[in-house]
């Protein structure tokens, strides 16, 4: 495993030896791209604040870029801005913490030629977050305002209540309805005891769409009695995710279990927050949860996915076998801490039995070797995908794969 600084602001980054991704040398065909560039995150939360880690034109929204997409499944206002509410059991500003590890742009805001001088941004130049894929695209949709999804969440004082697993499910179609190339990745922060079919079919359909969904495997949230991951983490359609601390240690309130694929930094992160309250826009460099070990996932997958050219592995393996080629990448590139070991889902067993046990997935993400992992072949991925319930006959229609 590297060495790496716990104490610092990018300590996630340097366990998963993310910079080291970044100097890879891109493949031959000429369309590899480094740190995200050319890949959309499409990312179903709170919505958006206008925190100045966040301000560099590849935010998707109408202040932050021309080419704003954002959209808001949750109340009639079009716009997905987070307006930082805190009635009842809230996330306030969820999409930014989220957000600012898969894109934030490296260094502190006010020493990046990128973005503008803040000169109302009190954070002391050694706080910032710097994301995993901080040259990727950010697509917000307002979709809850609590990370625990439910058949009836209030949104609005008066209170108003919508089924957040539909709004999730509404945003996922969306994202597939605009038809761009650039949309590659999923990230959920958000989970709940229900697995509904709507947004089981949500996830099938964008499967077979090319996307690869990231979700959370959750944690214990107030009086719920749980302990097993949580939808849409335990669907067929997604990458679960399960987070470390700053020891690659397994926090005793998160969740385990078999679905889970992989483990990231998810506890003691340094993240972008807004607040209603002055001031407005801070950074937290303690906070906890699978969202983050989520969000690092998803701005893996867009690493991978820019690395290797999107259409390039469209045309090798199409559409609907993405996910796969990405889990059988992110299995075998997964690092298991020393002492501990985990079941390779794509057939195969690493490490030793401590990491099994405490069902972790595969290993720790090293986003170095992520990159560098040899693509398999078409014929490996089918059948990966087939040990996993992801039959042909499943793929949707032929003449969408794309395949060459």
């Amino acid at each position: 495993m590297p060495n790496y600084d716990p104490n610092g602001n990018e300590w996630p980054l340097e366990m998963c030896k993310v910079k080291e991704a970044w100097e890879l040398t891109l493949p031959p065909h000429g369309e590899g791209k480094n740190k995200g560039e050319s890949i959309a995150i499409v990312h179903p939360d709170t919505g958006w604040t206008n925190h100045p880690e966040l301000l560099n034109g590849r935010y998707l929204t109408g202040i932050h870029s021309k080419n704003f997409l954002d959209s808001n499944f949750l109340n009639p206002n079009p716009s997905a801005e987070d307006k930082l509410e805190f009635l009842g059991i809230r996330h306030p500003s969820h999409g930014t913490t989220t957000a600012s590890l898969m894109f934030s742009d490296e260094g502190h805001p006010k020493n990046n030629p990128s973005n503008v001088n803040f000169p109302d941004y009190t954070v002391p130049l050694n706080k910032f977050v710097t994301g995993i894929a901080p040259k990727s695209y950010v697509l917000p949709l307002r979709v809850i305002n609590s990370v625990l999804l439910s058949t009836s969440q209030s949104y609005s004082t008066p209170v108003v209540s919508k089924n957040t697993y539909s709004t999730l499910a509404d945003s996922i179609y969306f994202a597939l309805g605009l038809n761009n190339l650039q949309y590659g990745v999923i990230s959920m922060s958000v989970g709940g005891i229900r697995s509904p079919r709507n947004l089981e079919m949500a996830l099938k359909t964008a499967r077979q769409k090319g996307f690869i969904s990231v979700a959370a495997g959750g944690q214990f949230a107030g009086n719920m009695v749980l302990k097993d991951p949580i939808f849409p983490g335990t669907s067929i359609h997604t990458i679960a995710t399960a987070g470390c601390d700053k020891n690659f240690n397994a926090p005793s309130e998160a969740f385990y279990g078999p679905e889970i694929e992989v483990t990231a930094p998810g506890w003691g992160l340094t993240v972008s927050r807004s607040h209603i309250l002055s001031p407005n826009f801070r950074i937290d460099d303690n906070s906890d949860g699978t969202s983050y070990s989520t969000a690092l996932i998803a701005g893996a997958c867009a690493l991978w996915q820019a690395y290797h050219g999107r259409s390039q592995l469209i045309k090798k393996y199409g559409r609907p076998l993405l996910l796969d080629v990405f889990r059988i990448c992110l299995a075998n590139s997964s690092e298991i801490p020393d002492g501990q070991t985990g079941f390779n889902k794509t057939g195969g067993v690493v490490g030793n039995a401590q990491f099994e046990y405490d069902n972790r997935g595969n290993g720790v993400l090293n986003a170095e070797e992520l990159l560098k992992y040899s693509l398999p072949t078409f014929e490996k991925a089918k059948e990966v995908a087939e040990y996993n319930q992801w039959k042909e006959e499943n793929w949707g229609d032929p003449s969408d794969w794309g395949r060459e």
